[in-house]
């Protein structure tokens, strides 16, 4: 009898038999033939040779034994994995992938046999998708690039069958080794090029892996957008530049439906009474100075939503009318004015509700309700005669100023935007920023567009993963990409758009704006239609800061504008500009521009201080060009909005209060640089060998500083960056000033107490928090200019007389520091290089769209297809891939354990790095008394935090049974283990505040005979302290060691040899836990007198070289430059 393959063959008397072995059910056939063409025959065949192919890579993966198998995580590694969302609680849940028919729920099969399974949802479920057979001519199509060797014949059936169980098993890929290329490929900083792909697949072609073609990976990216339904926007510029951007909608929807992101948003202002601020859903702008149509609009009250601006009646039958919504100690809160007899009037038929017209928040005829006493809408409430309210009031309720009544339709459009979804108000951080586009940094710039969710903590939307790109051009400039995005961003902020919420698992409606643009000097400038501030007759973006001409930069007048100072000494701060005003005055310019001249035009410009770079470049080139003329003329009858800066018409966004000074630039990048260059630019090279002596000898315990890197921080002085000058910031009062005159010194002193300020991440009280900050930009200001008046010419150090309204209006200043998206230039720079330059705002926009589809499927995102209601989600295999596996989410710039704050119990802690295997000390005998039969193990290490390292050595603060702290050094750590808690225990010895130093401008401690036992959990943190080697006259020896290639050798540097360990000085320059520090510390100097800012400003003028100088005739243009007249390194700095 025949032997045929996957078929039993019985002898019967009619015949031989054959019976099936891998379909189920099967029963004996003469045809085996006509069974072997059945679907489900084929498919069995397909499922049964994917298993033989993964078994046999197993085998030939765990035979290798250079390869080690795969290790399971341990219970504590559990902290780097994804979440697995939750099933929602209505039961939304979203099908895996094509595998059943439309509309059914995975789920439902297994409801009627489980009664405690959740209730069937109201939203149907999509399981499969109308995938298209071709994609767009310039991606290519899905099938154009085969594994099949040159005359391989292709199986149709078979391929059919398995194809489809695969792309069930793997949906939105087609198999695994489809998902397996495009993870190759890589995203963000792993992006990998052609050759190296084709490369490593051709090694795995050894161990029979066989990963698809470059090119099929990339139809097969192609296609997951397709199926995402994510395309890149097109548009062209009035200057005919096409532009290229994703859409800022879109990905905000991937957002909301993607379980690990819409889990931390924040869709209310938090009002804290401006306690510990640390978060961009606590500033005043969301909770305070949003206009009524920005800010939040309902709440969700047992199915019932309720909106601003819509009499509500409370459980106790009063009726009142949100004004705002907040969270306010974790519930849900509204502001509300109540209506009284005051409040009606009765005319005719109508019943008028009038209430008070731009009522601040914290009127006093507000009243705060928990929004649980809220009882009916608008729509349910009766007068006492048994009408509706909205057919007394006929639709309107009013506002009045006293002088003029406007009417409020009812209901609030928003509701009927909404249409019965849940209203989210989900304001963005917008940032642009030019960056080389190869990896020399050099020529080839980008202008790019990047934005974050305002409503994430900032440790979760400082991650790459919750970073996205909008748009990116090497030949358009800011405002001409900016059109086409302002223009999606006013669609989404009055219109709204729908997308998919997995925080509640319901289809919601969603308002977004732009809550604050961030951005360096010049960009700033040019999207405000100011003038680069760099040598600027109007060098100041946010008041009206200003001079005739460059000579009168050299007046007292114009210094204590500077200053903001007036001639007693008394502060004034220059009047504000208004974005209203900058709106007008631009379109005046034009208007002069067309009916006068351009001599005009650019002379009034100047004098204004207002310079539209799309206005002022279409009228130059209307010049000379006949096609640029036309052009004007057109929109100037047709769409004379895009005549000027887009972001003049952006909603919601005021250029004036929404650009808060962005300290990576203006503080570390300007004012430290400023600084350091001009103290370390003129040293000899043996003062600059003992500098890099005094670096390598800095205690940095508590620091958190991960490279000191001597040699580099002062030879290269000039072109350090950002995370460098922290690190200078923090080491200057110890190295450099022994070097320094007692002019520079002051200065520099009080630079180190004023950055702390600046860089604290958690404002613990504002109020007194400002008045701080406020204060030590004085003490800072004065010194400065004492030196010299000359600092005018930078504007940079005016723009710290600004920083503390943008702390107060938005939060922390590093909320607004630009760092994160600074990173986000290299992700940028390796898709440009990696794209063919051909048309590199195009490719760079796709290479960023496949990266955002891609995450949004493999960590668990749902897609609701708004004319359906379906819902679509990556197999449960896709999903698994990214949420067990670290290294995936790193590549893809997600981080678990920093998504996650610890629990209340997790700290303090140890881990196998702080064990020790031998004491090298014994026990305390007060902790011996304590353990009793305990085992008691020695640590070297602690863990206090996730970013709190403790090590013997350092210096802590404990806190004390009435209150008070104490400061003291650990000379052991130890552990015991009480076999049910294990807890951890430190002795120290104390040290006791000796007094203030003159020399260091700091606090200084010394050592006592006290040594006691504290517990960690009485432990507050670790502070870092100095050794007062300006008391004890420390010399530098050479008794250091050296390494090279991490080898010691025989050879010895310079360091410092201290003469004691009992003489130290509190750090007060310390960026990190900055709060403590100061609280540690004695109090600062006191406020600068009004008389001694007169003589400062006399002194500094005279030094300059200009004492009462009213400035000298000179028509000097704003290009023009002044001329440096002291020895002081001021030269003219990019303004970046």
């Amino acid at each position: 009898m025949p032997t045929v393959k996957y078929f039993n063959c019985i002898a019967t008397a009619d015949g031989p038999s054959y019976v099936c072995l891998i379909c189920t059910n099967a029963r004996p056939t003469k045809d085996y033939r006509r069974h072997s063409r059945r679907y489900n025959h084929q498919l069995n065949i397909a499922r049964r040779e994917e298993a033989d192919l993964i078994r046999r890579h197993e085998d030939v993966n765990h035979d290798n034994l250079d390869v080690q198998p795969d290790i399971p995580y341990a219970p504590d590694d559990r902290q780097g994995l994804a979440p697995t969302a939750p099933a929602f609680n209505d039961g939304a849940i979203a099908t895996e992938g094509p595998m059943l028919s439309p509309g059914v729920d995975r789920s439902s099969r297994s409801r009627e046999d489980n009664p405690n399974s959740c209730p069937q949802t109201d939203i149907p479920v999509e399981d499969e998708l109308d995938f298209p057979d071709e994609l767009h001519d310039d991606e290519g199509g899905l099938f154009e690039h085969d594994d099949r060797e040159p005359g391989q014949p292709a199986v149709p059936d078979v391929a059919a069958a398995a194809e489809t169980t695969a792309q069930a098993d793997w949906f939105p890929f087609r198999n695994k080794m489809d998902l397996i290329g495009s993870l190759m490929m890589g995203h963000t900083h792993s992006m990998m090029s052609r050759k190296m792909y084709s490369k490593i697949r051709g090694i795995l072609r050894l161990c029979d892996l066989r990963v698809p073609e470059w090119g099929t990976v990339r139809d097969s990216r192609a296609r997951i957008r397709d199926i995402t339904r994510s395309t890149v926007n097109t548009s062209t510029s009035v200057f005919d530049t096409p532009c290229f951007s994703l859409s800022a909608k879109a990905l905000i929807s991937q957002d909301l439906g993607n379980p690990l992101v819409s889990r931390h948003l924040e869709f209310y202002p938090d009002h804290t009474e401006g306690q510990n601020v640390s978060r961009f859903s606590q500033s005043l702008k969301w909770l305070q100075h949003m206009a009524p149509e920005n800010r939040a609009q309902m709440c969700d009250i047992n199915d019932k939503h309720f909106y601003i601006f819509e009499p509500v009646q409370l459980l106790t039958k009063e009726v009142v009318v949100p004004i705002f919504i907040y969270m306010y100690r974790w519930r849900l809160h509204a502001k509300c004015i109540e209506i009284g007899a005051d409040h009606v009037t009765e005319l005719g038929e109508q019943t008028r509700i009038t209430i008070p017209s731009s009522v601040a928040f914290d009127d006093p005829c507000l009243i705060a309700y928990d929004v649980q006493e809220f009882d009916l809408t608008y729509s349910e409430i009766r007068f006492g005669d048994g009408r509706l309210l909205t057919d007394a009031c006929k639709g309107y309720i009013y506002d009045s100023d006293g002088l003029v009544d406007r009417e409020i339709a009812l209901p609030n459009p928003w509701r009927t935007a909404a249409d019965g979804k849940v209203l989210r108000n989900v304001p963005v951080t917008l940032y642009c920023d030019d960056t080389s586009g190869n990896t020399s940094k050099q020529f080839n710039k980008h202008v790019s567009f990047y934005f974050t969710l305002s409503g994430l903590p900032p440790h979760v939307s400082n991650q790459e993963f919750n970073c996205h790109f909008l748009s990116t051009s090497n030949i358009g400039s800011a405002l001409e990409i900016a059109d086409q995005v302002v223009d999606e961003f006013n669609e989404m902020g009055t219109k709204g758009y729908g997308a998919f919420d997995a925080s509640i698992g319901q289809p919601v409606w969603v308002m977004s704006t732009v809550l604050c643009f961030l951005a360096d000097s010049p960009m700033h400038a040019e999207i405000t239609n100011t003038p680069n501030p760099g040598q600027s007759l109007n060098p100041c973006r946010v008041c009206t800061l200003s001079c005739e001409k460059k000579s009168l930069k050299t007046s007292r007048d114009y210094v204590q504008r500077f200053l903001c100072m007036d001639e007693l000494g008394e502060e004034l701060p220059n009047a504000l500009r208004s974005w209203a005003g900058t709106r007008e005055e631009t379109e005046r310019l034009f208007s002069v521009a067309m009916s006068v001249n351009m001599t005009q035009f650019k002379k009034q410009s100047l004098c204004s201080g207002i310079k539209d770079a799309i206005n002022t470049r279409l009228l130059t080139d209307a010049k000379t060009s006949d096609r640029v003329k036309d052009t004007v003329e057109r929109l100037e009858s047709t769409q004379s909005h895009r005549l000027y800066n887009a972001f003049l018409r952006l909603h919601g966004f005021d250029g004036v209060l929404d650009t808060p000074v962005e300290v990576l630039h203006v503080v570390l990048l300007g004012i430290v640089k400023y600084l350091a260059r001009d103290f370390v630019k003129p040293l000899s090279e043996t003062v600059k060998l003992e500098l890099i002596a005094r670096l390598r000898s800095f205690n940095c315990d508590a620091l958190n500083i991960d490279s000191l890197k001597p040699n580099y921080l002062i030879r290269h002085i000039l072109s350090i960056v950002g995370r460098d000058f922290k690190v200078v910031l923090q080491c200057a009062p110890f190295v450099f000033f022994d070097y320094m005159t007692e002019e520079k010194r002051k200065i520099w002193s009080a630079l180190c107490r004023l950055t702390p300020l600046i860089f604290q991440t958690t404002i613990v009280d504002m109020a007194d928090y400002q008045i701080q900050l406020k204060l030590h930009i004085d003490i800072f200001l004065y010194h400065l200019i004492s030196s010299t008046a000359q600092w005018v010419n930078k504007p940079k150090i005016h723009m710290l007389r600004h920083l503390p309204e943008g702390i107060l209006r938005f939060g922390p200043a590093s909320l607004c520091s630009t760092e994160k998206f600074e990173s986000y230039n290299g992700v940028l720079r390796k898709a440009s290089v990696h794209s063919n330059k051909l048309a590199p705002g195009r490719d760079i926009a796709i290479t960023f769209n496949s990266y955002a589809c891609i995450k949004f499927w493999l960590s668990g995102g749902y897609l609701l297809d708004e004319s359906t209601g379906l819902l679509t989600r990556a197999s449960i295999q896709v999903r698994q891939a990214f949420e067990e596996n670290i290294s995936l989410q790193e590549s893809l710039g997600y981080s678990a354990t920093n998504t996650y704050q610890p629990a209340p119990d997790e700290y303090p802690s140890c881990h196998a790095g702080h064990y020790r295997c031998e004491s090298t000390s014994n026990p305390p005998d007060s902790l011996v008394d304590l353990a009793g039969d305990a085992p008691v193990r020695q640590r070297a290490g602690l863990l206090l935090g996730r970013n709190e390292d403790v090590r013997v050595g350092f210096f802590v603060v404990v806190r004390g049974v009435n209150g008070s702290c104490m400061i003291g050094e650990v000379d052991s750590i130890w552990e015991v283990d009480w076999g049910f808690a294990t807890t951890y225990h430190l002795d120290i010895v104390g040290f006791d505040v000796d007094g203030y130093d003159e020399h260091y401008d700091m606090t200084r401690i010394a050592r006592t005979a006290y040594i006691h036992l504290v517990n960690a959990t009485d432990v507050e943190g670790a502070i870092n302290v100095q050794h007062n080697c300006q008391l004890g006259r420390c010399a530098l020896d050479q008794t250091g060691s050296t390494f090279r290639e991490r080898i010691l050798t025989n050879e010895k540097s310079d360091e410092l040899r201290h003469s004691d360990k009992d003489h130290f000085v509190i750090n007060g320059a310390s960026l990190h836990n900055p709060a403590l520090h100061q609280r540690m510390s004695l109090p600062g100097p006191l406020p600068i007198s009004h008389a001694n800012w007169r003589d400062a400003i006399t002194l500094g003028l005279e030094i300059w070289g200009h004492p009462d100088d009213p400035g000298l005739d000179s028509d000097e243009s704003d290009d023009g430059t002044e001329p440096m007249e002291v020895d002081v390194d001021l030269d003219p700095v990019d303004e970046m």
